[in-house]
Formats: structure tokens, C-alpha cells, sequence
């Protein structure tokens, strides 16, 4: 009833103030990007662009090892190869077969079900229509 209310109530305030801080984070970073800024500041605040760690197109990279010492090209570069790498494998089961042999007999079917670990339930709660 009235619980079930509140967090339903809940989850739509929270929905509604997370796409409020996406359009509001949208135009701090437009209004960045038009002036050339990394950091905004507004009186008390401070708005800043962090950009993630970059990623790199290797094919243009390549251009770049001509132009290094080889000692330094050996410290940040290796050429492919092929490794072969000795992993132990632990038993897997493929449990939508195996979820298939209780008719196989009782005994297969009380082992499956006494290996079952089931985890915590998820609250789901919905408005009925």
C-alpha cells in the first residue's frame, strides 16, 4: 500500500532529477565547447570537462617508430607475435543442458537442485493499470 506508494513515488523523482542533470549537464558542456573551455567557473561553483584516457589508432601510430631511437622504441613498443600462454581450465557446465537431465531420474534431480545457490531477491514494484 502506502510504502509501496512512496517508492514508486520515489523512483519518478529520482528519474526525473536524473534527465534534468543530463540536459543541464548538456549545456554546461555546450557552453564550454563554444568558448574553448575546460573549466567554467560560477561564483561558488566550478564546471570542468575531464576527458578519459585516450585511445590510440595504431596504424598511425606506426609512422611514429621511424622517428625514435631504437632503445626508446623498445621500451614502448613490441611488434606482434603470438603467444602461448598454458591455462588451467576449471570444470565448466553448459546449465541449459544440464538443466535439462532431472529426467534422467530423482537422484540427478535432487543433486541439481541441492547444488542450486539462489541469489537475493530484487524488489520489483509496479502500478496496476
Amino acid at each position: 500500500g502506502q510504502l509501496m506508494e512512496r517508492f514508486l513515488h520515489n523512483r519518478q523523482v529520482i528519474d526525473q532529477m536524473a534527465q534534468e542533470n543530463h540536459a543541464i549537464e548538456q549545456e554546461l558542456n555546450a557552453r564550454m565547447r563554444e568558448v574553448g573551455a575546460t573549466v567554467l567557473p560560477d561564483g561558488d561553483y566550478t564546471a570542468e570537462l575531464v576527458y578519459p584516457t585516450p585511445t590510440y589508432d595504431r596504424e598511425r601510430l606506426r609512422d611514429v617508430l621511424e622517428l625514435v631511437p631504437e632503445d626508446v622504441r623498445a621500451k614502448g613498443y613490441e611488434a606482434a607475435h603470438t603467444e602461448t600462454v598454458e591455462v588451467d581450465v576449471p570444470d565448466r557446465f553448459d546449465m541449459r543442458q544440464v538443466k535439462t537431465w532431472p529426467k534422467y531420474g530423482s537422484q540427478v534431480a535432487a543433486i541439481l537442485e541441492d547444488a542450486k545457490i539462489q541469489g537475493e531477491p530484487r524488489l520489483k514494484v509496479s502500478r496496476k493499470e
